[in-house]
């Protein structure tokens, strides 16, 4: 990133939210910051505590995953990249999982 924008603190800012609430815990002005100016999203949130409770877990890793795919189908600018922190063989299928996506919502990348 550093690399191909040195300036990239400069783009970037922090919203309040959280995994486990609807609607990401977004409020509606960020939710509209978020759809008129995100062109990049690094999905990186998760609960690895092995300890937690399905549910919760469940909550945190795969809704709030599906909330944010919703959240980006209404953002006109993004280049979707697929970053994660596991495993690297997971990479080309996340990736394949947002074309997908996106092209079943009507949108080129």
């Amino acid at each position: 990133m550093k690399k191909a924008c040195p300036n990239y603190m400069t783009k970037v800012r922090a919203v309040a939210g959280d995994c486990g609430l609807p609607g990401l815990g977004l409020g509606e002005a960020d939710r509209e910051l978020l759809c008129q100016e995100v062109r990049v999203v690094f999905h990186i949130a998760a609960t690895v505590r092995f300890d937690e409770k399905l549910k919760t877990a469940v909550h945190i890793n795969v809704r709030s995953t599906k909330h944010l795919l919703e959240l980006a189908r209404h953002m006109p600018h993004l280049k979707v990249q697929s970053q994660n922190a596991w495993n690297r063989t997971w990479s080309s299928s996340l990736e394949l999982v947002f074309l997908l996506l996106i092209t079943a919502s009507g949108r080129n990348r």
